[in-house]
């Protein structure tokens, strides 16, 4: 069995002053806090530090691996990497090229050792953002946005997800719960997270207008109206979409669609 915990850079002291140095550490951390990690994935919130000096992180476990997630990483990477190193790597690639995205801090894992390691278990821990999910600030403030406001901020939505597109990465669990909302000058910004399902090197139309069709069909009906959802995928291509629109929007009407027949739904 090999085991590795990895801190990001200038991170260790804060863990370490916490006891958590081992995977075990972590392991039992969350378990004296009466939140055991089960059998699948879970995530837990916790705080390190006391006081104002007090930080909010998360922590994510995995467990054995799916054939489909290790088939997944396989043609993702070309190697297998322990799910959490997955995330890890995701986090580290979007925050180089400008994408927010919550910030790694330390991740860990427990591999069998053979003809190819395999997990056991690992965990990556985040700090957790400052700014709101998408879904709660319009829950809470979508009504006090005049029609301005609410286009430009759907406006760099579709922008947003334009650079991450640009940079041959796609999210096919998109939705407007993994978006987080920040204020940029006089506009809007976005960080994302989710990030364990994320495709890297891929051009196609049919991720990318998936991509779209996720977010726009978890763009509820109590807060969206048609025209801004037509809005969003206009944004995103602007004037400078270097291949065909209406095969793009094609892709993701039929996507949203997919999921509407499916009865998925969304919660604010």
């Amino acid at each position: 069995m090999k085991e590795v915990v990895v801190f990001g850079s200038g991170q260790e002291e804060i863990f370490r002053a916490a006891g958590l140095e081992k995977i075990g550490d972590f392991f039992e951390f969350c378990r004296d806090h009466k939140a055991k990690p089960g059998k699948s994935r879970t995530v837990i919130p916790f705080e390190l530090g006391e006081g104002d000096e007090a930080r909010r992180f998360f922590i994510k476990w995995f467990f054995r691996p799916t054939v489909k997630e290790i088939a997944f990483t396989w043609r993702n990477f070309g190697r297998l990497y322990s799910q959490a190193e997955v995330e890890w790597l995701n986090a580290q690639l979007l925050l180089s090229k400008g994408i927010d995205t919550y910030k790694p801090m330390c991740y860990g894992e427990q591999l069998y050792c053979g003809v190819a390691a395999i997990e056991k278990r690992s965990f990556i821990v985040t700090e957790t953002l400052a700014e709101p999910c998408l879904t709660e600030f319009v829950k809470n403030q979508w009504e006090t946005l005049g029609a301005e406001q609410k286009e430009k901020l759907i406006c760099c939505m579709g922008r947003f997800i334009r650079k991450i597109h640009d940079e041959k990465i796609s999210f096919p669990n998109l939705s407007a719960k993994h978006l987080f909302l920040k204020t940029k000058d006089e506009g809007y910004d976005f960080a994302i997270i989710d990030l364990h399902p994320m495709i890297r090197q891929t051009e196609k139309v049919q991720d990318r207008g998936g991509d779209l069709g996720n977010l726009d069909q978890s763009l509820v009906e109590k807060y969206f109206e048609k025209s801004q959802k037509e809005l969003l995928i206009e944004a995103y291509a602007g004037d400078d979409y270097p291949d065909d629109f209406d095969e793009l929007r094609d892709a993701a009407q039929k996507r949203s669609a997919t999921l509407t027949a499916r009865n998925k739904k969304h919660y604010y």
